[in-house]
C-alpha cells in the first residue's frame, strides 16, 4: 500500500516533467535516489561524523546506494545539496547530513533517469495485471 502511494505521489509529481521537449526545471527541495557511488567534498562548517571518521570542509566522501540527494540552494550552474541515508555509514562513505555542490547537470540527468525508472515499473505492473486479466 505504502509503495503504491509513493508510485501515484511520483507520478503525480515527476511524470509531468517528462513530457516532451519540456526541459527540466530543478527547484529548492528537489530530491532524487543516489545509484551511484559518486564522490564529493563536504562543504558543512563544523565537523561532521560516521561511524569510524570525521569529515572536515574540503574532505572527500562517497555515496551509498540508497542515499538521497536534496536541494538546498543554487549557485550558478550547480546546487548545495544534502546528503541523507537512514542507514549507519562508516570509512569513507559520506555522512547523513553531508552538504556539498552537485553539478545541476547530474541533477538533472539523476532526475530523468529515475523518471525513467518509475515509467518503467508503472508500465511493468500494468502489463502484468493485464496478463493475470486483473
Amino acid at each position: 500500500m505504502k509503495r503504491q502511494i509513493f508510485l501515484a505521489i511520483a507520478a503525480v509529481i515527476l511524470l509531468p516533467l517528462a513530457a516532451l521537449g519540456a526541459e527540466l526545471e530543478i527547484k529548492k527541495g528537489d530530491s532524487i535516489k543516489v545509484d551511484s557511488l559518486d564522490r564529493a567534498k563536504v562543504k558543512n562548517l563544523e565537523v561532521i561524523r560516521n561511524k569510524t571518521r570525521e569529515f572536515y570542509f574540503g574532505d572527500v566522501c562517497h555515496f551509498k546506494n540508497g542515499g538521497t540527494l536534496t536541494t538546498i540552494a543554487k549557485e550558478q550552474d550547480r546546487w548545495l545539496v544534502r546528503y541523507s541515508i537512514k542507514e549507519n555509514t562508516d570509512g569513507s562513505l559520506c555522512p547523513n547530513d553531508a552538504i556539498f555542490f552537485y553539478p545541476e547537470n547530474k541533477f538533472i540527468e539523476a532526475t530523468k533517469a529515475q523518471i525513467r525508472r518509475l515509467e518503467k515499473t508503472q508500465k511493468e505492473k500494468e502489463l502484468i495485471k493485464k496478463l493475470l486479466g486483473r
